[in-house]
């Protein structure tokens, strides 16, 4: 068994919000945030240009999906993995709300 390894570190900040710039990676290149999770990466689109998107994370809120995990809280949104409910109970109750914010939304 091969016991040499390659240490492999990434470019890293732990200030809550802090995002690289595209001066900060090159194409390939990742970073990551310790206080906030995410994982970020340079991205080029010809015709469109160069930006820094989050690869990881907690993710976006999300308008249709409650998530329910196993480590969750049930004083979560559930609107993101990172933030979700514990019990389906809890989830079902906040879909209700959710569905009935809609309906007066549309009104």
């Amino acid at each position: 068994m091969n016991t040499d390894f390659t240490l492999i570190k990434l470019k890293r900040s732990d200030q809550e919000n802090k995002v690289p710039t595209i001066f900060d990676l090159d194409l390939g290149e990742l970073a990551i945030n310790t206080y906030d999770a995410k994982v970020y990466t340079k991205r080029y689109r010809p015709n469109v240009g160069t930006d820094i998107i989050a690869i990881s994370g907690a993710g976006p809120d999300v308008a249709n999906v409650l998530y329910v995990t196993a480590d969750g809280n049930d004083n979560n949104s559930g609107k993101k993995l990172g933030d979700a409910k514990r019990t389906i109970k809890a989830s079902e109750s906040s879909w209700r709300y959710f569905k009935r914010s809609l309906r007066y939304s549309a009104e």
